[in-house]
C-alpha cells in the first residue's frame, strides 16, 4: 500500500537524490493500480498508473504514468528539470515494475 522510490535526477554537472513516497490509492487487480506521490526530502506532489494489457497470450503490454510537481522557492527550476527528466524516469520505473511483475509470475508458474 505504501512504498518509498528514490530516483537520480541530473541538475547541471550533478546528480540529485529525490525520495518520494508512493501511496497507492486504487488497485484493480490484476491490470491496474493507481498512486499519489509525495516528496520526503524535496517539496514534490503527483500520482500516476501502472496498467497492463495482454496482447497475446505469451506478451503483456506495461503502460505507466507519473506526474510530478515540484513546489515551494525552486519549483519552477526543479519543474524544468523534472519536464525532461521524467519521461526516462516513467520508463525506467515502468520497466522495473515490469520485471518485478514477470519475476513473481515465473515463481507461480
Amino acid at each position: 500500500k505504501s512504498s518509498i522510490w528514490v530516483f537520480k535526477v541530473d541538475v547541471g554537472l550533478m546528480k540529485k537524490k529525490i525520495e518520494l513516497q508512493v501511496d497507492i490509492t486504487r488497485w484493480q487487480a490484476p491490470n491496474k493500480v493507481t498512486f499519489n506521490l509525495t516528496g520526503i526530502n524535496e517539496k514534490f506532489k503527483g500520482n500516476g498508473f501502472f496498467s497492463s494489457v495482454n496482447s497475446s497470450k505469451k506478451e503483456v503490454v506495461m503502460t505507466g504514468f507519473l506526474e510530478i510537481v515540484a513546489e515551494g522557492m525552486m519549483a519552477k527550476m526543479a519543474n524544468a528539470i523534472l519536464e525532461t527528466s521524467l519521461p526516462e524516469i516513467t520508463t525506467e520505473l515502468t520497466n522495473a515494475v515490469a520485471e518485478k511483475a514477470e519475476q513473481q509470475y515465473s515463481l507461480h508458474q
